[in-house]
């Protein structure tokens, strides 16, 4: 079955990745990742929902073994068309839902997921997660996830300025959300940090909680900001600065969250 991210595949990279919110997001998330990459260790990572591949090539640029995973054979498709040809890397389609039952060859080091990609799995689904990623792991493994939260700021704002006052708190919901991609329609859960803390207490333990996103908008506001771009890195540099209190993740577009295995 095709699926939105099948679709969307082609058009990922213009309607995110290179933009300008796009890539003020990806610098902020590898403000904390960077520490766990810039080691002398040569390391082997899984990277879930990889997408277009531009998260596995940066952390294969910086000496790594990188395992690249999708569910969708089109987002695979692209990333293996982006990667360089000696990039020390590996394509696999892969469902998160049933890591369980792939074999990895080796225990990674670490695990990462950018930008959503976990927001696809129901609270049931995150509990085995969790489970299955402690299994995999290596005995000092960590996770390093990029999560959507309930209670965006920005999402309020925007819907309450366009009248849509009934969209405003969506995220809220405990049911899933049917989020168009391309025409498709994708479940999606959002998730609270204290509420992922929890999920992942009984097999990790909480490294750090940071916003993504508390000052910079989402990228479904491209367009508005497409010729504002002192603005977007004056709001850049607030929440890299000032905003970056742990707490406004909470309130956040996306949060980073780090998990150290037990």
């Amino acid at each position: 079955m095709v699926s939105g991210f099948d679709i969307a595949a082609t058009l990922y990279d213009g309607n995110f990745t290179f933009t300008p919110i796009g890539r003020l997001q990806r610098k902020r998330v590898y403000k904390y990742l960077d520490p766990y990459l810039n080691t002398t260790k040569t390391m082997n990572i899984l990277e879930l929902n990889c997408g277009t591949g531009e998260d596995a090539i940066y952390m294969a640029e910086n000496g790594h073994h990188v395992l690249a995973t999708d569910l969708s054979a089109d987002m695979l498709l692209q990333a293996k068309k982006k990667a360089p040809e000696n990039a020390n890397i590996q394509f696999r389609q892969l469902d998160i839902k049933a890591l369980h039952q792939h074999d990895l060859s080796g225990k990674p080091d670490l695990v990462v997921s950018n930008f959503g990609g976990l927001n696809c799995i129901s609270p049931d689904q995150f509990e085995a997660f969790f489970s299955s990623a402690s299994d995999k792991l290596a005995k000092t493994g960590r996770i390093v996830a990029v999560i959507m939260s309930k209670k965006c700021l920005w999402e309020r704002l925007y819907f309450f300025l366009k009248g849509k006052s009934g969209n405003a708190f969506r995220r809220s919901s405990r049911k899933p959300l049917d989020v168009p991609v391309n025409g498709k329609m994708v479940p999606t859960w959002y998730y609270d940090p204290l509420e992922i803390t929890r999920i992942a207490e009984p097999f990790f333990t909480k490294v750090l909680i940071k916003p993504v996103g508390f000052l910079i908008p989402p990228s479904y506001l491209n367009s508005y900001f497409r010729n504002k771009k002192s603005l977007l890195k004056i709001l850049a540099w607030l929440e890299n600065s000032i905003f970056s209190m742990s707490f406004l993740s909470a309130y956040s577009d996306h949060y980073i969250i780090i998990l150290q295995k037990k």
